[in-house]
């Protein structure tokens, strides 16, 4: 008799009551074995989505490990059924991929922000860079301002303001 335990943090052991010399089973190991269902993916989507709409959600980082008990083709499979029943599509996404070992950072949608943030450094160091060239009359002062306004896009502007913008010394 094979049970799946899909209530506990680790969603995926099967138990082998018959055969003991089989041990515990991952889930990956199920999906090759033929054992992992339609119905075993939409219960465990169900539970998934619904934890994911409670009180605190299930994290991006906790959905990758449970994606990650599963082979590719099964990761699909549940991903689609997780998004069709009303999981987020974004933390769906941003989960597959950390269980695919691509690292998100410390914030998973940075994404969604990533133009604005190049743009502001860009603008940034571009209005540092010419305070530093006005300021100083030297293009390696320059560079160096440019440089900071690139990496520090809000407190170098207002330092260059502070110091009297483009004003000489």
């Amino acid at each position: 008799m094979m049970t799946l335990s899909t209530s506990s943090p680790d969603l995926g052991t099967l138990s082998v009551r018959d055969m003991p010399s089989l041990g515990t089973l991952s889930v990956r190991e199920m999906a090759t074995l033929g054992a992992v269902s339609d119905e075993e993916i939409a219960k465990v989507a169900a539970q998934l989505t619904e934890r994911m709409k409670t009180f605190p959600p299930l994290t991006v980082t906790a959905l990758a490990g449970v994606f990650r008990q599963y082979d590719k083709i099964a990761r699909g499979r549940l991903a689609a059924a997780i998004i069709s029943i009303g999981g987020d599509p974004r933390q769906v996404e941003d989960a597959l991929d950390l269980a695919k070992g691509k690292n998100l950072g410390f914030f998973p949608y940075y994404k969604k922000y990533a133009w604005a943030w190049g743009i502001l450094s860009t603008v940034s160091g571009a209005v540092s860079g010419y305070h530093g060239y006005k300021r100083n009359d030297s293009v390696g002062w320059a560079l160096v301002w440019f440089a900071l306004g690139s990496f520090f896009p809000v407190i170098t502007p207002v330092i260059a303001v502070a110091q009297g913008y483009g004003k000489r010394k």
